[in-house]
């Protein structure tokens, strides 16, 4: 069986760029929020990650892997909700850092 891939605001577009990786028959890549939710400024952050993790809840089967495709936040987003699932990512200080215009 596949492993789960979760994609902060995966698109058809980006799906199969994704799909034509080496090894990509490996892997199932799932949407986690749409671009427009990631876009929406009615929402904070904190509601898009809680928004995510209900929908990361509500999957029945495992999760692999929180990836983003676009910048914040999703950059922001993926190491906070990988976190939480116990996976692996590069560390939100990180993150940060480089994205920030003055500290980068």
């Amino acid at each position: 069986m596949g492993r789960n891939i979760f994609v902060l605001g995966l698109d058809d577009l980006n799906h199969r760029a994704l799909q034509k990786l080496p090894g990509a028959e490996e892997y199932t890549f799932h949407q986690l929020l749409t671009f427009d939710e990631l876009q929406d400024s009615s929402l904070t952050v904190t509601g898009l990650l809680e928004k995510a993790e209900d929908q990361l809840n509500g999957f029945d089967g495992t999760i692999d892997g929180i990836v983003a495709y676009w910048d914040f936040p999703a950059t922001a987003m993926a190491p906070v909700l990988a976190q939480k699932q116990g996976l692996p990512s590069a560390n939100l200080k990180g993150i940060a850092t480089v994205e920030h215009k003055y500290w980068s």
